[in-house]
């Protein structure tokens, strides 16, 4: 091409001189416009895949936040509401005793969800969070971010407050391998329906619970949000599922 637009010049004929000019630009803007579709789809294709891991990430969120909320409430704050009930009983039934020194036992017990998020911070410290586009869905998912990192730190306030060992002749811990936390429960029922100040103590305990509890929720709110929203643009349904622990 470059020979024939030489030749071209030398006898002066312009007409041929502009057609290979063209066909020169035409070539460039051709090869820019391939390059510029290849990137965009590879662009598209990223997102995609971008959005697909963080439905499933966000399905193990849900999951696991719902699965620490059931654990909690059927097991720890419903053995603390029956203790509450029979604090002052100084002979409690058997299978009510069994419920309070469980209650009792798992009062201090404040987990932290076990959600994943490696994809979110991964898109984030990338650059890529911002390319996603839907900005509805962005901010459910800064949302949920930010409720987590809410929630961490209400725990660790509650846990304060929680932190201080029983101060009383009626509550005791000892040591015991095949006890959960290795730890068993022993209390003076006779003693502890009239210990005003390990009663305030578990009432401080409990308030704590709800405390963290109440905030449980909200994540989950947060997170189902989350879930919804990156589902609507991943365009495939929000199936929580798997099971996941708490630390």
């Amino acid at each position: 091409m470059m020979k024939r637009a030489v030749e071209a010049l030398e006898r002066q004929d312009w007409a041929a001189v502009v057609i290979e000019f063209l066909m020169v630009v035409a070539g460039v803007l051709l090869a820019f416009q391939i390059s510029e579709w290849a990137s965009g789809r590879n662009d598209r294709r990223v997102r995609a895949e971008s959005v697909e891991r963080l439905l499933h990430e966000s399905e193990q969120d849900v999951a696991s936040l719902r699965e620490l909320i059931t654990e909690q409430k059927s097991s720890i704050l419903a053995n603390m509401n029956v203790t509450v009930a029979n604090l002052r009983d100084p002979a409690p039934s058997p299978e009510v005793a069994e419920a309070m020194r469980a209650g009792i036992g798992a009062s201090a017990v404040l987990p932290k969800p076990i959600a994943p998020d490696s994809v979110y911070r991964e898109l984030i410290a990338s650059g890529r969070f911002g390319e996603i586009g839907d900005v509805k869905m962005r901010d459910a998912v800064s949302n949920y971010a930010s409720m987590m990192s809410y929630l961490d730190q209400a725990i660790d306030y509650a846990r304060q407050g929680t932190s201080r060992p029983w101060e009383t002749d009626s509550i005791h811990f000892a040591y015991d391998a095949k006890a959960p936390r290795k730890r068993r429960v022993e209390v003076d029922f006779r003693k502890l329906s009239a210990d005003r100040p390990a009663q305030d103590q578990f009432f401080g305990r409990l308030g704590s619970q709800q405390f963290v509890v109440s905030n449980y929720d909200e994540a989950l709110k947060a997170a189902e949000a989350m879930c919804r929203e990156v589902a609507r643009v991943a365009g495939k349904p929000c199936r929580p599922s798997g099971r996941t622990r708490a630390d």
